[in-house]
């Protein structure tokens, strides 16, 4: 509507690319949401492993300097993804 990409733009075509095979296209298509299915991928693989072994789960904790130094990491990560799309989608 505004011909400004959002921040998830072509988060369907970057899981499309990636199930074809094309890791450089779906990485191209959109880093973030690329670098968050190769996470969900290894958490499921994580989680799938301490299942069928019976192992205990790994628990994190963060203090709340932490805590905060996460949450400003994970608003950059989306502003400069958004910095990406706009750059090479428009």
């Amino acid at each position: 509507m505004t011909g400004c990409p959002c921040p998830t733009c072509g988060a369907t075509r970057c899981m499309l690319a990636l199930l074809r095979g094309h890791v450089a296209g779906a990485f191209a298509w959109n880093p973030l949401v690329f670098a968050g299915l190769a996470g969900l991928t290894l958490f499921n693989l994580y989680a799938a492993a301490v299942l069928a072994a019976r192992m205990p789960r790994l628990r994190l904790s963060f203090n709340k300097v932490e805590g905060r130094i996460l949450r400003a990491a994970s608003v950059l990560l989306v502003a400069v993804n958004w910095g990406y799309e706009i750059h090479h989608h428009v």
